[in-house]
């Protein structure tokens, strides 16, 4: 799956994300492989909203540029150091 031309700033308007979301809800998928952080999203708080609800329902999330497992070891803090800078480069002008 992937969102076509659209802002990872807001989760409401992604539909493949949300679709994502609710095909982890059913039980559907168990691991999530992500190209990296700032494609999952770049809204820190959206990111680690969603990363908290996939490990309650026990779906493990790889990034491949950052090299975090969700699965493998306490990630919320480098997440959230790599989600930051995310956010941060869509408020940095080129």
């Amino acid at each position: 799956m992937a969102d076509e031309a659209v802002s990872g700033t807001k989760t409401d308007k992604r539909e493949d994300f949300n679709r994502l979301l609710a095909d982890c809800r059913k039980g559907k998928i168990d691991r999530v492989l992500v190209k990296s952080i700032s494609r999952f999203s770049r809204n820190t708080k959206d990111c680690l909203a969603a990363l908290r609800e996939l490990m309650r329902l026990g779906v493990t999330v790889q990034f491949e540029k950052e090299n975090i497992d969700t699965g493998t070891l306490t990630t919320e803090l480098m997440v959230s150091v790599s989600g930051s800078l995310a956010q941060q480069e869509l408020s940095t002008p080129i």
